[in-house]
This record gives C-alpha cells, sequence and structure tokens, in this order.
C-alpha cells in the first residue's frame, strides 16, 4: 500500500438491509399516540389506582 491510498470500508449486503429495512419517523410517532391514548384509556377505567 502506498501512501495515496484510501481505505473504503465494505459493507456486506446482509447489513445494507438492516439499515434500509427502518421504521419511519411518522410512523414511529403514530405508534407513540397509539399508546398514550391506550395508555390513557387505561387509567380512566381504573382512576382509583391514581389517587393518593
Amino acid at each position: 500500500m502506498t501512501g495515496t491510498e484510501t481505505f473504503k470500508p465494505v459493507m456486506p449486503p446482509a447489513a445494507r438491509h438492516m439499515l434500509r429495512n427502518r421504521r419511519s419517523l411518522r410512523q414511529s410517532i403514530h405508534d407513540s399516540t397509539v399508546m398514550a391514548y391506550r395508555s390513557l384509556l387505561k387509567m380512566r377505567r381504573t382512576p382509583e389506582q391514581f389517587s393518593t
């Protein structure tokens, strides 16, 4: 190797697939909103747990 060559990392195809196979930001926000809504419904049904 000479000093002018640069190292280029090689990504295996399986790793490339893992990077592309992500959820979108919109889907993540939607899922978080649904979970929050469900937890509010659960709290509404059982208020005695939250009274101090």
